[in-house]
């Protein structure tokens, strides 16, 4: 069973990484802007997409557009 220390340190990190100021996320959704494509273009970033899968997120339209505002 996990220690409550741990649960903080891995919710920190998958805050980091997909989190709204994750680093991943806001990459993918700076190279999907690059491309001028669709949020859900699998053909953009694939590496950085299976990344956020590890860690159970997937960019949402809700979540692309608010991030473009």
């Amino acid at each position: 069973m996990a220690s409550p220390q741990d649960d903080e340190r891995q919710i920190s990190r998958m805050m980091g990484v997909a989190g709204p100021k994750g680093r991943f996320r806001n990459q993918l959704i700076n190279k999907i802007a690059a491309a001028r494509a669709l949020f859900d273009d699998p053909r953009v970033s694939p590496v950085i997409r299976q990344t956020l899968h590890h860690w159970a997120y997937c960019l949402t339209e809700k979540d692309y557009i608010r991030a473009m505002k």
